[in-house]
């Protein structure tokens, strides 16, 4: 991943900053939304490095070791969210600090709320409650339209610029009956660019963006995938915590964004992964 994330960062500063529109500026990993997923992987990845390798850096580094892994650690951290500031990318900077978030509280104040903190873990790591939020992240389509209406949140919305994101959401959402009802089974394919007609480049929601590129055989594949990655991936010492706060960033942002494709389905495999290893070496 870093042969990846370095040579994006080197040719995001090289190229400078498209005040225009920088989501067609093409670095080493692709565009910016692919670096600002790297982003997010990387982070989760690191995070769970640390957590892992807790107990052996304290018992056999030396303190010098461990304040130059900590100044790099958070050098590392305060690029990522430069990154994501510097091409406009606020939605997967939110994802990040959720993730920082999270992780801190749980790393942080866990002792003080141990038993809620644990509950707390044991809940989203449940399997079905990932799938139910990716269901749930779906649905809020059909409910936006009346959101943006409520006074305070239209208001807000004017405040910071963003009326004319949700207001082209919204005309996307209102015809994708209309999109999926010609081909529900099996979908328009991957790269599809049937929403473009309808005021947008994508459906703007992860779900929906599945169910148009896959149809409902796409839907339900996924949400099996994301049911079995949630069972393997379930770690009752929370050492793969900072994998499933990441998958659950990208299930947030899908509610107005893209987030469900390979990105997402990354950070499930290593969700997945990471609890299998831990659960193989338990039993052997």
């Amino acid at each position: 991943m870093l042969l990846y994330w370095v040579p994006s960062v080197i040719t995001v500063l090289i190229q400078g900053r498209n005040v225009v529109d920088n989501a067609n500026n093409i670095y080493f990993i692709g565009n910016k939304f692919n670096v600002a997923y790297l982003n997010v992987i990387l982070l989760c990845f690191n995070l769970y490095l640390m957590r892992r390798d807790n107990n052996e850096r304290q018992r056999f580094v030396l303190s010098l070791k461990i304040r130059c892994s900590s100044v790099l650690i958070v050098l590392f951290y305060f690029l990522i969210i430069y990154l994501d500031l510097y091409m406009k990318e606020y939605t997967r900077l939110f994802m990040i600090i959720f993730v920082l978030l999270l992780s801190f509280i749980s790393g942080t104040f866990k002792f003080k709320i141990n038993k809620r903190w644990a509950g707390f873990l044991n809940f989203i790591s449940s399997p079905i409650v990932p799938v139910a939020s990716v269901i749930f992240s779906g649905i809020v389509t059909i409910a936006l339209d009346a959101i943006k209406s409520i006074p305070t949140i239209a208001t807000y919305l004017g405040t910071i610029g963003k009326t004319g994101n949700i207001l082209s959401r919204t005309l996307i959402y209102k015809n994708l009956g209309t999109i999926l009802s010609k081909k529900p089974w099996i979908g328009y394919g991957y790269g599809t660019a049937v929403v473009s007609r309808y005021f947008g480049p994508n459906a703007q929601n992860g779900l929906a963006q599945v169910a148009i590129q896959a149809g409902i055989i796409g839907v339900v594949l996924m949400l099996l995938i994301t049911y079995h990655c949630g069972k393997m991936g379930k770690d009752s010492g929370g050492r793969t915590a900072p994998f499933l706060f990441g998958v659950y960033a990208f299930i947030l942002s899908a509610t107005v964004e893209n987030t469900l494709g390979g990105s997402f389905l990354i950070l499930l495999a290593l969700y997945c992964v990471c609890g299998w290893e831990r659960k193989v070496k338990e039993e052997t």
